[in-house]
């Protein structure tokens, strides 16, 4: 099904009063407000968000990346990434780009998924997103079908600087953390291997090497977006409390915290290195997504809680 053609569609059932909130800016800011009631920032988050913004006046160029447990933590980071895209420097930044997975914008990986990306998608720009950038994994390929290159879109994550983005990066390029493993409890981080992951070390060494700008690192740790949309099979809606709680009076229950980390630009992860960073060296990846890991509960490390 041709990308465009989801949103002449009606919505699945469920997002019915979604739908109709978000079609005009005041039931947009309602549900964006109700969104942030879910949301805790753990100590020091704040202070760490306030430290990135100074960052990007001074003209580094943004890259946000978290572990991923929900088709929720791109709304979930939107706090954050409304809050840089505000920064004061408008003359150098314009908002972040997010890799995606072009399944999710075809239909490929479900009607509902679908429908929501688009019902979404004028919050997105409301909260400081440019449009996604999508990408043909091989599991797309493999289990979906998905053919073609992803030649456009490496080349338009090459020019963020250029066109005054920044990046919103998920290196696991899974949701199998926010499942529930087989022995009930929450299978946490997954092993980031260089084929996800190579971008988030890539695109900034290209953009130094080329004079676009210098990247600025801030990792987050998303906890608990599982609950707001689960991702184990036969849960794969929106949860009906979330649904609930946009929609009714009463007061939203915190169910997700955020940890923001202390920003690091390139300079500083390269003396940290003590070499060049290199994006086919696991070590290195390793390194930048166990300082994720340290900002979750040991619970939700998964592999990087090994030690």
């Amino acid at each position: 099904m041709p990308v465009g053609s989801s949103a002449e569609r009606p919505a699945p059932r469920g997002l019915d009063t979604l739908q109709e909130m978000v079609g005009t800016p005041a039931g947009r800011a309602r549900v964006l407000e109700r969104v942030d009631g879910f949301i805790t920032y753990v100590e020091g988050a704040r202070e760490n968000i306030e430290k990135a913004q100074g960052l990007i006046v001074a003209g580094y160029v943004p890259v946000l990346y978290a572990n991923h447990q929900s088709h929720a933590d791109k709304l979930v980071l939107s706090g954050i990434t409304q809050r840089l895209a505000q920064s004061g420097a408008d003359d150098q930044f314009g908002g972040f780009l997010v890799p995606v997975a072009v399944t999710i914008e075809s239909g490929a990986q479900g009607a509902y998924i679908q429908q929501l990306m688009v019902l979404f998608e004028t919050l997105y720009r409301d909260r400081g997103y440019g449009p996604d950038v999508p990408f043909i994994t091989d599991n797309d390929r493999q289990a979906r079908g998905a053919v073609g290159n992803n030649t456009e879109s490496v080349k338009r994550l090459m020019d963020a600087p250029r066109n005054r983005h920044g990046l919103v990066m998920f290196p696991e390029a899974t949701l199998e953390g926010g499942r529930i493993g087989s022995n009930g409890n929450l299978n946490g981080m997954q092993d980031v291997m260089q084929i996800t992951g190579s971008g988030l070390i890539g695109y900034p060494k290209f953009w130094l090497k080329r004079g676009r700008g210098e990247a600025v690192f801030m990792p987050v740790g998303i906890s608990g977006s599982y609950r707001m949309y689960p991702p184990d099979p036969g849960r794969d809606r929106i949860s009906p409390e979330v649904v609930m709680g946009i929609s009714g009076d009463g007061p939203s229950a915190p169910i997700v915290s955020i940890s923001a980390g202390n920003p690091y630009t390139y300079t500083e992860l390269r003396d940290e290195f003590k070499e060049e960073p290199d994006s086919k060296r696991k070590d290195h990846l390793d390194l930048m997504m166990r300082k994720v890991a340290e900002l979750l509960p040991e619970t939700e490390r998964g592999h990087y809680n090994r030690r």
